[in-house]
């Protein structure tokens, strides 16, 4: 049987239906022209949230490196036994499971890439990590066949850590699929109010929330019906709950807890604009997200969303400028309407396209 093993450690799964949605989603349109073998990584308690018919194997059944090692060693044998030798061996995000990838390679044969999303490259993770692990992510690049990066600024990150090349890395967006939940999800009780929106975890590290209600604080009073809905969770989650219990308009900030993906997409109609306040982002998947679904974004250059935010379809500040998302907030509350959801819709660049990405990803598989 012909297929390709993917290999990840971010998965969606029962605790956390967000973490690595993008790498699943990847994995499924791929899926359409390559039978899919995965190996993941995800918390013994938790069941991944993944198609039924993938053969996967988790490794988080053994704890401890060297016994992961052995762990990985069996798995592997497994999928030779069981499938033969892959097209492929694909890797998504070169920590913690490389070592895992070079052995499949090793073992089974076939070409290794390799697709990066970690902010790590840009927010200075990567160069504060063991000398040894930095070294084996750049021999994990020098070895694939492909490095592919989701954005061009995420590429000459890696190359200035030189994980990877020029020559070797290959920009390949994030595909932007809208795939709503069947069941309606309704988080507005009034439509007397202006919404705005933010998705994602409570990490103040690279999502900046805090700087996101000081800048509401600053204008609730003179943007009386002003709303700020929140969709997240996660470790920062309960520090900034206290910090908003302190302020006079916690009553205009609703924290809906996290959603799964399919119900993020079948609510963002219910508002006029998403707000990202990002502090550092490889790509930025809800504010092109948002966009498809056809309202206007507030994002920061910080990596990602310079791509492709835009006047057609939001508004680009500075990452940590309080004063320029005060007032892109505030041009949006008054001209949101002056923003046509077609228009907005149709303005992400062709190369974000399923088509493009399933096209692009199989030739790299099996160049002709």
């Amino acid at each position: 049987m012909s297929y390709i093993l993917h290999i990840s450690s971010w998965f969606p799964h029962e605790g956390d239906p967000q973490n690595g949605v993008f790498i699943r989603q990847h994995i499924d349109l791929l899926d359409s022209k390559h039978k899919s073998v995965l190996i993941v990584n995800t918390p013994i308690s938790q069941k991944h949230l993944i198609k039924n018919d993938y053969d996967v194997y988790n490794l988080n059944e053994k704890h401890g490196q060297w016994r992961k090692f052995r762990h990985s060693i069996k798995v592997i044998n497994s999928i030779k036994k069981k499938h033969g030798a892959p097209i492929a061996i694909h890797l998504h995000v070169i920590q913690p499971l490389f070592l895992v990838a070079l052995l499949a390679k090793t073992l089974l044969g076939g070409r290794l890439i390799v697709t990066e999303h970690w902010t790590g490259y840009r927010n200075g993770n990567f160069s504060q990590m063991h000398w040894l692990r930095q070294m084996m992510s750049r021999i994990t690049a020098n070895s694939a066949f492909k490095v592919l990066a989701v954005s061009e600024s995420l590429k000459q990150d890696l190359v200035l850590n030189g994980v990877g090349f020029d020559g070797k890395i290959k920009v390949v967006p994030n595909p932007i699929i809208l795939n709503p939940s069947k069941n309606s999800i309704e988080l507005i009780s009034t439509t007397e109010t202006i919404n705005m929106l933010s998705v994602a975890d409570f990490n103040e590290v690279n999502k900046n929330y805090l700087g996101i209600l000081s800048a509401f604080e600053t204008i609730a009073d003179q943007l009386p019906k002003l709303h700020w809905h929140i969709i997240g969770d996660g470790p920062d989650f309960e520090d900034f709950q206290q910090r908003l219990n302190q302020s006079e308009f916690s009553n205009r900030v609703h924290l809906h807890g996290r959603k799964s993906q399919a119900e993020v997409h079948s609510c963002f109609s219910q508002f006029q604009f998403l707000v990202n306040f990002s502090r550092h982002e490889t790509f930025a998947m809800v504010p092109a997200e948002a966009i498809k679904s056809g309202i206007p974004a507030i994002a920061t250059s910080c990596g990602g969303p310079e791509h492709y935010v835009n006047s057609e379809n939001g508004i680009l500040i500075e990452s940590e400028n309080e004063q320029q998302l005060i007032d892109a907030i505030t041009h949006l509350y008054t001209h949101h309407t002056t923003y046509t959801p077609q228009i907005v819709s149709n303005s992400l660049p062709l190369e974000f396209s399923k088509d493009y990405f399933i096209d692009t990803i199989s030739k790299i598989y099996s160049p002709a």
